[in-house]
């Protein structure tokens, strides 16, 4: 069984630390999911360093552990600006970076449409189910 590359957007990881988030409920069950993937050496799970960034280093250390960092440089944010999609600049950059790590699944929140930034692109989105 091969194992399947999964990168945690900005979205997804800030609900998952927000525990006052709406989507916290959602990220939680999804993560718990993906980490038993981890567990069985299904899945790795990836996030930008500019995501994890803006997070307290005790929850890097705890609930993000198992998550490996995806170094963002000044290329990438350069080459995010030229991005021609009408998506905000976090996700721009995710799609750079998915395109050169060649990842392609991505866990997301859903806006309340039940829409994501990734619905026009050829990836496999993850959202709970709930989400929307």
């Amino acid at each position: 069984m091969s194992t399947r590359s999964i990168l945690l957007d900005n979205a997804f990881v800030a609900a998952l630390a927000d525990t006052g988030s709406a989507s916290h409920a959602c990220a939680t069950s999804t993560y718990r999911t993906l980490i038993d993937g981890y567990t069985a050496r299904t899945n790795r799970l990836f996030a930008l360093s500019s995501t994890l960034a803006e997070l307290p280093p005790e929850i890097r250390r705890s609930v993000l552990a198992p998550v490996e960092t995806l170094w963002v440089s000044r290329q990438h944010r350069s080459a995010a600006q030229r991005v021609d999609a009408a998506v905000p600049a976090h996700s721009a950059l995710t799609l750079v970076m998915l395109a050169r790590e060649r990842i392609r699944t991505v866990a997301t929140v859903a806006y309340e449409d039940g829409s994501t930034d990734y619905d026009d692109f050829t990836l496999e989105v993850i959202i709970d189910e709930q989400s929307g």
